[in-house]
């Protein structure tokens, strides 16, 4: 069975397709010869292909980057920024200001312990 992606302009970009391919590919740098039931060179170089079907196809394939995914798209919302560093600031104002509370109520008990009013 002939791979169907063969076909398309990108051709077939999958390393491990299973169907039949009559060309060669070059997968991210990887070349990759066609199936083996293709037309070879009988006169005893197995494995290799004829000169001018080779020599096309890589000129062919020589400027083109196949990625096999898709690009990731990162949309930077600024606003989501500014608010988690708002987040930030209220923080640490509101432990200081415990900080300050707890410190200020130890000074007020340890007045109290000395004046004998606890």
């Amino acid at each position: 069975i002939s791979c169907f992606w063969e076909t398309q302009p990108l051709g077939c970009v999958r390393i491990s397709c299973v169907f039949h391919h009559s060309k060669p590919r070059n997968i991210n740098g990887l070349f990759l010869p066609p199936s083996s039931n293709t037309t070879l060179q009988s006169d005893g170089q197995e494995g290799t292909l004829h000169p001018a079907c080779s020599q096309e196809s890589l000129k062919n394939q020589e400027n083109i980057l196949r990625p096999i995914h898709p690009p990731l798209i990162i949309n930077i919302n600024h606003q989501e920024d500014e608010e988690e560093d708002e987040e930030e600031e209220n923080c640490k104002r509101f432990f200081f200001l415990l900080q300050d509370n707890i410190e200020e109520e130890r000074a007020i008990k340890e007045m109290c312990y000395k004046s004998g009013k606890y």
